[in-house]
């Protein structure tokens, strides 16, 4: 099992954001309107308190993640579409996925062939589906890899359908997000090279 996830490690201004624990439905969603304006204020500038940034465009997509946090698709893609990386390609797939737009999500997908959170991501999603009855195969196979393509087209099998495998989906769909937001935010400080 992975460490935790805590939005007190990236400082009071990112914090404030991740306060509330949401759990994404895996379609759009509603947005949050109480904090809109709030997001609205967001900034290369101002996301970093006491961490320097050495990458802009990782601080971007995490400014991207915070916007699909609390369910702007719209915005956060308006800021994806824009950055050349596999991270923001990745995170433009979950953006298209949530909206649904499977067959555009899994293009994007396409253009990520591995990302650093794919091991874990898996790993996490092979547990939690061991407490799920009748789990999907992508999940308790041990290959150990993570398959984005094949987790949207189980997202669309299972979207709105209130079951233990759109839970299932539900709960990867989080942690998919928290490890992109870390990796993203750890990048941009050059803690990971």
């Amino acid at each position: 099992m992975q460490q935790e996830f805590n939005p007190n490690s990236y400082g009071s201004t990112i914090q404030q954001f991740l306060r509330e624990n949401r759990i994404f439905d895996l379609g759009p969603g509603t947005p949050n309107e109480s904090i809109r304006a709030s997001l609205n204020g967001l900034s290369i500038n101002n996301m970093l308190q006491h961490d320097k940034a050495s990458d802009d465009n990782m601080i971007r997509v995490c400014i991207a993640c915070i916007w699909i946090y609390h369910d702007y698709l719209e915005e956060s893609h308006s800021i994806i579409q824009t950055i050349p990386s596999t991270t923001s390609s990745y995170l433009h797939g979950i953006m298209h996925r949530r909206e649904p737009d499977y067959s555009n999500a899994k293009y994007w997908f396409s253009k990520v062939p591995t990302h650093p959170i794919f091991i874990p991501l898996y790993r996490m999603a092979h547990d939690l589906s061991l407490k799920v009855k009748d789990a999907p195969e992508i999940f308790t196979d041990l290959k150990g890899i993570w398959d984005a393509s094949a987790f949207a087209d189980l997202c669309q099998e299972n979207y709105g359908k209130q079951n233990p495998t759109e839970k299932l989906c539900r709960q990867i769909q989080r942690f998919e997000w928290e490890l992109l937001f870390d990796y993203s935010y750890n990048k941009a400080i050059n803690k990971i090279k």
